[in-house]
């Protein structure tokens, strides 16, 4: 461990977020089901001095994190960044806590000192913050996504030695896979995001047209290096990353922030999502990574039945304005992109700034299919009522639709 403790305690006034677990809270409260999606982290079970600390393990940040909040509540002294520090794409400002003792799994205790990142309000109720990748980067662990566990292993199991063999980025401080092909890319793997791949543009725009028939529901996330990023997803029966290949996943558009991470040879960012298809050894002391797709049939995919997202300009309040997928149900019924929303049956959610019990709204829109609702919105200066029924959109047993000739 003196390795890694020297690793850890290194001090660093910026701090790379890729998709990162704030991209989830967005969705929780705007797109995606709250018991799906918030409660399905890597934790990792830790004490700060003592005192039990809320950590999400997430490869996609670079150190170990606490939000403001949980180093408010931890009692720590925060050091904030110099206000001209000068950030690469990708990355947010980080503070600087006292040292303090960091305890993982009652196995390990050393001296460190946090980053400190700033979120929104309304986005720091979940966690206290995250161990990034270079904490438990110098060791051999597993990752079961499937079933939300983390473990350190001391060797690597000789069955996974015949699994797919991918090196690990030793110059990349969140975890990154080299994918040998004609044209090597690399592939990051981000535990901090609940999306199944995320796509670089061309690859998303070629398998979009490759596809013109998929069903598309929204998706909303949060990014604190990218804001607000909205945009279709959709289902892949089988996608082909080189020789990895992955069945029955829902795909997205990657962001700006990973792809300003990774560089002109990335191509996809694997969330939690795809990695409940895969049983995935990282090896820090080799660089190896071994991956094996499961044989088991998916989990059942919650996802939005609605088609829509109706987001804010701002975290601070707002009103909440349409993004539509085409062919969706909701544009369907009628709502248009812009359309503000006042009202989802009874309830009036102009207020959801203001009053909690209003979100997510993510609740209404992953109801079963079938579910009628009444949404009451504006468009210019007309009021207009949209009745619209939930349909299943994604999932391994929605149909894909004709495929293309």
């Amino acid at each position: 461990m003196h390795g890694q403790n020297n690793y850890l305690a290194r001090a660093c006034n910026r701090v790379s977020l890729a998709a990162i677990f704030l991209t989830v809270l967005l969705s929780y409260l705007f797109a995606r089901r709250a018991s799906a999606q918030t409660d399905e982290r890597l934790w990792i079970a830790a004490k700060v001095n003592g005192q039990p600390v809320r950590l999400a393990f997430d490869t996609g940040s670079s150190h170990l994190l606490l939000f403001r909040k949980g180093a408010s509540r931890l009692g720590l002294h925060v050091t904030n960044a110099p206000p001209d520090v000068k950030l690469n794409p990708g990355e947010v400002p980080m503070g600087r806590t006292e040292q303090c003792r960091l305890a993982i799994e009652n196995e390990l205790e050393f001296k460190i000192s946090f980053g400190v990142v700033d979120v929104p309000p309304v986005l720091d109720k979940v966690c206290d913050g995250l161990i990034g990748w270079g904490a438990l980067s110098p060791g051999i662990i597993e990752i079961n996504a499937r079933a939300g566990v983390v473990s350190q292993l001391t060797n690597v199991p000789p069955e996974a030695t015949g699994w797919l063999t991918l090196k690990i980025q030793t110059n990349s401080n969140t975890l990154r896979l080299e994918v040998p092909a004609a044209n090597s890319f690399t592939i990051a793997i981000d535990t901090g995001s609940p999306q199944g791949v995320q796509l670089a543009p061309p690859q998303w725009r070629e398998w979009r047209a490759g596809h013109p028939h998929q069903a598309a529901t929204e998706h909303a996330d949060f990014i604190p290096a990218s804001g607000l990023v909205v945009g279709d997803e959709v289902w892949a029966t089988e996608i082909s990353l080189g020789p990895l290949v992955l069945t029955e996943v829902p795909l997205i558009e990657a962001s700006r922030t990973d792809i300003g991470l990774g560089g002109a040879d990335y191509q996809a960012t694997l969330g939690l999502t795809a990695l409940k298809r895969l049983d995935l050894i990282l090896d820090g002391k080799k660089g190896l990574a071994y991956l094996h797709l499961r044989k088991s049939p998916p989990l059942p995919y919650q996802h939005n039945r609605l088609g829509a997202v109706f987001t804010p300009l701002s975290l601070e309040g707002g009103d909440l304005l349409a993004h539509v997928a085409e062919g969706s149900p909701a544009e369907k019924a009628g709502i248009r992109p812009g359309d503000i929303l006042l009202k989802i049956d009874d309830l009036d959610v102009t207020r959801w700034h203001s009053d909690p019990s209003i979100l997510p709204l993510s609740r209404f829109w992953e109801r079963p299919a079938g579910t009628k609702l009444q949404l009451t919105c504006t468009r210019g200066q007309d009021t207009i009522t949209i009745n619209v029924v939930l349909v299943d959109i994604l999932g391994p047993e929605v149909s894909p639709g004709p495929k293309p000739k």
